[in-house]
């Protein structure tokens, strides 16, 4: 039986967040008539408090597009654009000419439906390649700093030790936009896949 490590663990994770991701962002892509560049992922486990600083901190104001995964995978996904960059994508998509500093109802729906494009794009390559039963909430539209939108979704979960953070960054070139996708999950939850994901990893290596 070949062994898998806990390094080969969390690059498997990475691999099937890049696949998710480049699928999705084929049809933003064509979406948005702009080329959509990806970091590769990274992934590793931080203490909460750490999470923030590895995002740009506390005080960094975003846009956050939050979904909560339900089934075999439990765990807390956003995709967080910087304010000023949700701005100008969605009124580009739009053709809207309004100079507010502030988002109308329909432009915030406009954002939600396009960052779960993406979320939905790497939950159908995690349920496919782990044959997990996985479905997300209705997604949320949060506004105001990467600390108190944290600490809104996080606050349960408290007293985990150890936070599993998948984080790719997402770049929209000529239309000034950047954004980042992560996914956050607790320790324990992580433990409920890591069975599927050692027996893709071995599946991989022995053909």
């Amino acid at each position: 039986m070949i062994k898998v490590t806990a390094e080969l663990i969390l690059d498997q994770t990475k691999e099937l967040f890049d696949l998710g991701l480049g699928h999705a962002t084929e049809e933003i892509s064509q979406l948005v008539d702009s080329e959509v560049k990806l970091s590769v992922a990274s992934a590793n486990f931080y203490p909460l408090n750490q999470i923030a600083q590895e995002l740009g901190g506390v005080t960094r104001y975003v846009v956050a597009i939050y979904h909560e995964f339900i089934g075999e995978l439990e765990g807390k996904g956003f995709l967080i654009i910087d304010h000023e960059s949700s701005i100008r994508l969605v009124r580009y998509l739009l053709n809207d000419e309004f100079h507010c500093e502030y988002m109308t109802e329909t432009e915030k729906d406009v954002i939600v439906d396009l960052c779960s494009e993406i979320t939905n794009g790497v939950l159908a390559v995690l349920k496919s390649s782990l044959d997990l039963k996985l479905a997300s909430r209705l997604p949320k539209y949060l506004e105001g700093t990467l600390g108190s939108i944290l600490n809104e979704m996080m606050a349960k979960d408290a007293k985990e030790d150890l936070y599993l953070l998948v984080k790719v960054s997402v770049e929209l070139a000529d239309k000034n936009a950047l954004s980042d996708l992560i996914f956050v999950q607790t320790h324990s939850d992580f433990q409920n896949i890591i069975d599927p994901l050692t027996r893709l990893i071995q599946n991989k290596m022995e053909s």
